[in-house]
């Protein structure tokens, strides 16, 4: 009997609770709504963002339940929570992001953009997305620095979903990848990353993906030049080409690739095309002339294989130019 009355006892407290908690809610009344309300506005005045969004996440559930009850003024009410809400997280992340708390600012943007698209904010939308992309920029950045390249990598892909046409998380992605070996995805990401800085006319990035990708592939296909492996040097030097189909370095290296596998008609193609974009100078062609001339001595054209000595008679290849003008194919 004892413990029948205890658990009736419970179960009596346990309803009360219920009840009193349910008359609570529902005694709520207007005037709580708008001090909640006020005591936002309030708080967003001083800066103190957090309480301000307390404050107005209070107004909005004290109006929820008001509007139930079909409460004269309640919707009105929430209606201008909606609509201030959405700068309130955009003003706290701002202030996150000077407090260096770079992923709670990210939460907060992606709050504020949330809640400004049940309200039509476009303006705070904007201003949210041209944040989110520069901050996960910087948290790459950070992890770059440490060589943690795939988490780099992971935010460079959130930047870049955020902002297609951000240049600047392509090169930073492009390099990650890079020194993770990952060939194709360097490949691929620097060509996206053209594109988006052409389509965001940004000429600095544009030039960098260009150079860095080009510069990778040339350098090896040069390394297997040197080595004599001239298959595999032919396909890094025309994949440099693909970022500029006129480095007249590249196309030197092409013709030299193409001279030593017996190419000779391709080299003398590509030697020609070298020439008309070199801009630095005699000494620069002077090399071009100079493999131009041996391919048309492996074609046994002596005419054409002592012009093009000739011209490449200047600087450090005037000396064998000569030599082989006048002791191997006895020019006159």
């Amino acid at each position: 009997m004892i413990m029948r009355a205890v658990l009736k006892l419970s179960y009596l407290i346990v309803l009360l609770t219920v009840v009193s908690f349910q008359v609570s809610l529902n005694a709520q009344t207007i005037a709580e709504a708008r001090e909640a309300f006020n005591a936002g506005v309030k708080a967003n005045e001083e800066g103190n963002f957090t309480e301000a969004i307390n404050q107005f996440n209070n107004c909005y559930d004290i109006c929820e339940v008001l509007i139930e009850n079909e409460e004269e003024g309640a919707q009105e009410l929430l209606d201008n929570v909606q609509v201030a809400l959405p700068s309130f997280y955009l003003s706290l992340a701002s202030e996150q992001v000077k407090q260096s708390n770079l992923n709670q600012a990210l939460e907060n943007l992606h709050k504020a953009k949330e809640l400004a698209s049940y309200v039509d904010d476009n303006a705070t939308i904007k201003k949210a997305d041209r944040v989110i992309p520069q901050l996960h920029f910087k948290i790459g950045y950070s992890h770059f620095k440490i060589e943690e390249f795939d988490l780099c990598i992971k935010e460079m892909d959130k930047a870049i979903a955020t902002n297609k046409n951000y240049a600047a998380a392509y090169y930073l992605k492009a390099t990650a990848q890079k020194r993770n070996q990952d060939v194709e995805g360097f490949k691929a990401t620097s060509l996206a990353g053209i594109k988006a800085a052409e389509n965001s006319n940004d000429t600095k990035y544009k030039s960098k993906i260009t150079d860095a990708a080009l510069n990778y592939y040339l350098k090896k296909g040069v390394n297997q030049i040197e080595a004599s492996k001239y298959d595999r040097a032919l396909v890094n030097i025309e994949t440099a080409l693909e970022f500029n189909p006129n480095d007249a370095t590249s196309l030197y290296y092409l013709l030299l690739a193409k001279y030593n596998m017996g190419k000779y008609d391709e080299a003398l193609e590509v030697g020609n095309k070298a020439l008309e974009n070199e801009t630095r100078g005699n000494e620069a062609k002077a090399k071009i002339y100079f493999t131009i001339a041996q391919v048309y001595t492996k074609k046994a054209d002596k005419e054409n294989a002592c012009a093009n000595y000739k011209k490449a008679s200047f600087g450090q290849f005037k000396e064998n130019a000569e030599y082989q003008m006048e002791h191997v194919l006895k020019c006159k």
